[in-house]
């Protein structure tokens, strides 16, 4: 008896072919997991960060037993030497404001002035002195879009290349 010989010549070729295809989308994917773990990682950091400073300074106004208010708008304290913590509420949060500007990425005297603020509030993001509680506001510059939280309840038209973080206490 003879059996015909079926000619598969290239099916194995595609076979490989559809393999690598697959592998290749599989790695590229990894790939773009991997970024945006990294951006996940930076903004988790950058939020710590925030959060440490904020914290900070209320521990100031808790030991002063007194707030040093900065609104919105306003420049803070100017101090030259913050070698040691002074004594002062203003010149406390003048180092502070360095600290933060230090540690914070993209933080310059623009966003000090018009994105931070240290005040007594009744309700959140409303600077009115008129509260008990204690709100202090931080900011930083990211590439726009790239803050995690960037949609501002407050001012939805607010820059999107502008992290913020708020705490709010009592003292």
């Amino acid at each position: 008896m003879n059996i015909p010989i079926i000619k598969s010549g290239g099916f194995s070729l595609i076979e490989v072919l559809v393999t690598l295809v697959l592998i290749t989308i599989g790695v590229l994917g990894m790939v773009a997991l991997q970024g945006k773990s990294i951006a996940f990682t930076q903004d988790t950091t950058q939020r710590n960060t925030a959060a440490m400073l904020a914290q900070d300074a209320l521990e100031l106004m808790r030991a002063q037993g007194k707030v040093s208010e900065k609104m919105a708008g306003e420049a803070f304290p100017v101090i030259d030497d913050c070698t040691s913590t002074p004594s002062e509420a203003d010149k406390q949060l003048s180092c502070w404001s360095k600290e933060a500007a230090r540690l914070l990425p993209g933080v310059d005297a623009d966003l000090l002035k018009n994105e931070f603020h240290v005040c007594k509030a009744k309700a959140a993001n409303t600077c009115d002195a008129g509260g008990t509680t204690i709100e202090i506001q931080l900011a930083w510059r990211v590439r726009n879009g790239e803050c995690m939280d960037s949609q501002d309840v407050a001012n939805p038209e607010s820059d999107k290349g502008i992290c913020r973080y708020r705490l709010r206490s009592e003292l």
